[in-house]
């Protein structure tokens, strides 16, 4: 599937370039306003609206409100997986770990080489207790995503680990973290979360 953002956007429809500027200045209310409008005045309103509508609420944590408007989408537009993806954070932000391990298995599904989708799955997969469930996640992360991107499941691993109690297999994985960090304050940060769990050990 082509990940050409002007091919995926295609299907959304196109937004005026005043909801853009909105959106960018941080106009959020102003923004919303407009989206609604073309949402309740157009026979068929651009799914574009919708996505904004969604990240919208989402950022007020309307979750519920979010979740409605990501599912819309993807209904009517199931190949665009980025909205997949915010409809697995709005469901895991509402205790839907269910629902969101499915919308991130979708998006991880159309966009393998990505990490984000992969990680919010192997979270909603540990909080309903799949704890061997989602460490398979991460590994297949670690096998098909980009490779620039593995600290980020690395990192999430390390912290599984710690939280359930493997101090040194997090103490592992902390350090294959820090040694791919992009930079030196994230290396500083793990370095530190190292240093203390030495003192656990």
């Amino acid at each position: 599937m082509s990940e050409d953002p002007e091919v995926l956007l295609r299907p959304l429809g196109d937004l005026p370039p005043d909801i853009m500027e909105d959106w960018s200045s941080g106009r959020f209310d102003s923004c919303l306003a407009k989206c609604d409008a073309i949402l309740e005045g157009e026979e068929n309103p651009p799914e574009m609206a919708r996505v904004f509508r969604g990240r919208i609420l989402s950022r007020r944590a309307d979750h519920e409100g979010a979740i409605v408007c990501f599912q819309e989408v993807v209904e009517k537009v199931p190949v665009f997986y980025p909205v997949w993806e915010m409809l697995g954070e709005s469901l895991l932000l509402t205790g839907n770990y269910s629902r969101a391990l499915v919308s991130y298995g979708r998006s991880a599904k159309l966009s393998p080489n990505r990490i984000a989708p992969w990680c919010g799955a192997a979270i909603a997969a540990h909080r309903m207790n799949d704890k061997k469930g989602a460490f398979r996640i991460l590994e297949t992360a670690l096998r098909v995503a980009d490779p620039s991107q593995h600290e980020v499941a690395l990192y999430l691993r390390a912290m599984l680990e710690e939280e359930n109690g493997d101090v040194d297999a997090a103490f592992m994985s902390y350090l294959q973290t820090e040694m791919l960090a992009p930079d030196l304050e994230t290396k500083k940060m793990i370095g530190e979360h190292i240093a203390e769990l030495l003192t656990r050990k």
